[in-house]
């Protein structure tokens, strides 16, 4: 179940929709608190909304620090 949600709230990710990504994942946070994945997607998907400005290719994960 936790896969099918995932991939059901990536969907609206990879296209750029940040603000239904948003609430696809936070929802799955209600149900799995836990899942790591989810949280990180979340996290960059708020930051995407906060700030059009960042460089929004949803399939570029850039790591500053470990």
């Amino acid at each position: 179940a936790l896969a099918a949600s995932f991939a059901t709230a990536m969907q609206p990710y990879r296209a750029g929709d940040w603000t239904a990504a948003e609430t696809a994942l936070q929802r799955m946070t209600e149900q799995y608190p836990d899942d790591g994945p989810t949280r990180f997607f979340l996290a960059r998907c708020r930051r995407f909304i906060a700030d059009p400005t960042l460089d929004a290719d949803p399939s570029l994960v850039r790591m500053d620090q470990k």
